[in-house]
C-alpha cells in the first residue's frame, strides 16, 4: 500500500507520464518512418475482461496462427488471479501446448515492425515490477 507521501504524489506522477503522450509526434528509434501505420486486419480481436489481456492477447496470436481457442479456454493455464495478471512463463507454456513455437525478439522496435509487416500479430509483456 502506499504510504500518504506516495498517495499525494501518484496523481502528479501519472500526469506527467501522460503528458508525455501529448503534443506532436517525435521521431522514435528504431521506426524507418514515423507516420508508419501497420493494420493487421484479418486477426481476431478478443476484448479482455478485468485483469485478462494475457489470455485475451494470446488467443488473438493463437488464433492468427490457425489454432482455435478462446481467451476463456486459456483463463485456467495462463492468468493468476493472485497477480492479477498472466506471468510470462505462462504464456510460453500455454504457447507450446497450442503446438506453436513461441520466440522472443530483441527488444528493438524494428523488430516488432519487422513481424507486424510480415503479418504477424505481436504480444508486449509489461513489467509492473510486482
Amino acid at each position: 500500500m502506499l504510504d500518504s507521501w506516495g498517495r499525494r504524489l501518484l496523481p502528479s506522477l501519472l500526469v506527467v507520464m501522460l503528458s508525455g503522450c501529448a503534443g506532436p509526434r517525435a521521431h522514435i528509434e528504431g521506426l524507418p518512418d514515423p507516420d508508419l501505420v501497420i493494420e493487421l486486419t484479418d486477426t481476431p480481436f478478443f476484448p479482455q475482461k478485468d485483469y485478462q489481456c494475457g489470455p485475451a492477447a494470446l488467443a488473438t496470436v493463437l488464433q492468427s496462427s490457425g489454432v482455435d481457442i478462446t481467451p476463456a479456454e486459456l483463463v485456467p493455464t495462463v492468468y493468476t488471479p493472485g497477480r492479477r495478471g498472466s506471468l510470462q512463463v505462462d504464456l510460453l507454456g500455454a504457447t507450446r501446448s497450442a503446438g506453436r513455437v513461441p520466440y522472443e525478439l530483441d527488444g528493438a522496435l524494428s523488430d516488432v515492425v519487422g513481424e507486424l509487416r510480415a503479418g504477424r500479430p505481436v504480444i508486449g509483456l509489461q513489467n509492473l515490477g510486482v
